[in-house]
């Protein structure tokens, strides 16, 4: 009925908005260098190259640093429930 997939659409935006507030409370309990990395390149949209130069860090090292936020931040979410 259109009243359950409203209640459902309903849910899916609490929902939603409330994996995007836990993403976001985690980023901001990040180290700062890590809280750094992480959104030059996912909210800025720079390159590994782009951030090696302007931290010093070399393109595989950066990688390797977001690629581990991004592994914890799956495993704190997956062990929060929001993600399978």
């Amino acid at each position: 009925s259109p009243y359950i997939l409203v209640r459902d659409d309903a849910h899916d935006d609490l929902s939603a908005r409330e994996l995007k507030d836990r993403i976001a409370r985690h980023i901001h309990d990040l180290p700062a260098d890590q809280r750094s990395l992480f959104l030059l390149h996912k909210e800025f949209n720079k390159t590994y190259e782009e951030i090696a130069e302007n931290t010093g860090l070399s393109s595989r090292t950066v990688r390797r640093k977001i690629k581990a936020i991004v592994d914890n931040l799956i495993t704190i979410l997956r062990n929060e429930g929001f993600i399978e």
